[in-house]
């Protein structure tokens, strides 16, 4: 059941209050990299907001300077669990483009993608939903107070060269995946649990226009409830890739390669390849693109 809408600054307010007074730390399995929200700001207008995300990762080389004039050269050893930093600011307009879709802008970091993201958020929301139970309940339309769940999810506009180079690149093949039965039991004797249905589809016509083709495969995917697809291609240089896009947009997901970037330079303040708060200059120019 569709339940009412809830600003997105409300939700990030939640985070960060949460994230402030019990920091959080997503690590990896083998406990040797780090993902946190190190900073958090809304702009006085509030139209737009910007999180900063910092990565530490322990088994990175150590840094080591020099310089060959002097014969001089060193390395900066990592002592006990520190680890080399990256940071990656995110941009957001608060105001939604339609329902539920918020304009938003990565800065590219070392890794810090926007799966990684989409896990930090997804599990402060469950901690922060556990610390204020009343601000994630609302009301259906029926009047039932249930209890909301919230859910991130990034997709990328594709860049300009990625459409022209996939109109002149072999389509493999298009799959849709199916998660509707997802865990549902599947045998009898209930061994056995449904992960995933994938529907394998084909051009009819190699010269039918890929874009037409993606659009129509999407209209049906979103009638059948299907979120994303697949497509597999070999682009004129002979290389093969495998990209997913959601259905509804075209926009792809969690690729980093083929969507559309900025590049900014000239910047009057000294970057490093991590920090601990948001850097003005940055936060600056990413919102003038969004």
């Amino acid at each position: 059941m569709t339940l009412p809408q809830r600003p997105l600054i409300d939700v990030l307010n939640q985070i960060n209050a949460y994230n402030t007074a019990k920091p959080f730390f997503r690590e990896n399995r083998e406990k040797t990299e780090t993902w946190h929200i190190a900073d958090f700001e809304v702009n006085t207008a509030k139209t737009k907001a910007v999180l900063l995300f910092s990565r530490s990762d322990q088994l990175a080389a150590d840094q080591a300077v020099s310089e060959p004039a002097s014969k001089h050269f060193s390395v900066t050893a990592k002592q006990g669990r520190q680890g080399n930093a990256s940071s990656a600011h995110l941009a957001i307009r608060l105001k939604p483009v339609k329902p539920n879709v918020y304009l938003t802008v990565l800065e590219e970091a070392i890794g810090i993608s926007t799966k990684d993201i989409e896990s930090i958020l997804a599990l402060i929301v469950t901690k922060a939903k556990g610390a204020n139970k009343t601000f994630f309940q609302v009301k259906d339309p029926s009047g039932t107070v249930r209890n909301a769940r919230y859910k991130f999810a990034f997709v990328g506009h594709p860049s300009d060269d990625f459409t022209a180079d996939l109109e002149e690149s072999t389509i493999n093949g298009i799959e849709l995946v199916d998660l509707r039965a997802r865990d549902q039991v599947f045998d009898e004797d209930k061994y056995t649990v449904e992960k995933s249905k994938t529907i394998k589809l084909a051009l009819r016509d190699k010269d039918f226009p890929i874009w037409d083709a993606l659009r129509s495969v999407g209209k049906r995917a979103n009638k059948e409830q299907l979120d994303s697809l697949r497509v597999k291609f070999t682009d004129a240089q002979k290389s093969s890739y495998t990209v997913e896009l959601d259905a509804n947009t075209l926009r792809l997901v969690h690729e980093d390669r083929f969507v559309k970037k900025e590049r900014l330079t000239g910047f009057k303040t000294r970057l490093n390849t991590g920090c601990d708060k948001i850097v003005p200059e940055i936060r600056d120019r990413l919102f003038a693109l969004i």
